[in-house]
């Protein structure tokens, strides 16, 4: 996998970012202006250089292609569930966020 210059990297991060927060794929014009680029074709061009090396792929949809993010700057597969910081502990009986709830005391 071929590495990423300091402005694809930025891009990716503006898209895995709004992923993670939005839980969509970032719009060409919303990446344009988190990273301070005024052309949206330079943005686009970014994408396609990620799209060539692997890390993203483009979605077609209402007339235009959103990219989709497929992996992180590392190069490792990205799954939306990921997580950048660790996950707090979870309960196994229930699901809630605590490791042994009062409910169920964490038995499955």
């Amino acid at each position: 996998m071929k590495g990423l210059t300091e402005r694809q990297r930025e891009v990716l991060q503006v898209m895995i970012d709004h992923l993670l927060d939005r839980h969509t794929h970032a719009p060409i014009r919303f990446i344009a202006a988190a990273v301070g680029i005024s052309s949206t074709n330079c943005v686009a061009e970014h994408v396609r250089a990620l799209e060539r090396k692997g890390y993203v792929e483009r979605v077609d949809g209402d007339g235009f292609a959103t990219p989709r993010v497929l992996r992180w700057p590392d190069g490792a597969p990205f799954k939306l569930r990921t997580r950048r910081e660790p996950t707090p502990p979870w309960c196994e009986g229930c699901g809630d966020q605590d490791d042994g709830c009062e409910e169920c005391n964490g038995a499955a």
